[in-house]
């Protein structure tokens, strides 16, 4: 998985939890993601320092949401035609 595909997945697992209004945390996203907590640290990191996540709070930002939102309905759309 490239750094990309890393955002990708993680922008995506947080706009999950965020829409079933369960808990984010570290440990939360290493489990859905299948990945080491340092893993998720760096990445996490990364969309925060592109504004597009609270790493302190492990949720999206404004801009993160959006973001996130339209991956889903790509992802959904995609989904639907395979």
């Amino acid at each position: 998985m490239n750094v990309t595909e890393e955002r990708i997945a993680l922008l995506l697992a947080l706009h999950d939890l965020a829409r079933l209004d369960g808990p984010a945390d570290l440990g939360v996203l290493a489990g859905r993601l299948c990945w080491g907590v340092g893993r998720v640290v760096r990445v996490l990191g990364a969309l925060d320092e592109k504004g597009l996540a609270d790493r302190p709070r492990c949720r999206l930002t404004l801009a993160g949401l959006a973001i996130a939102t339209t991956l889903d309905a790509h992802r959904a759309s995609a989904h639907c035609a395979a």
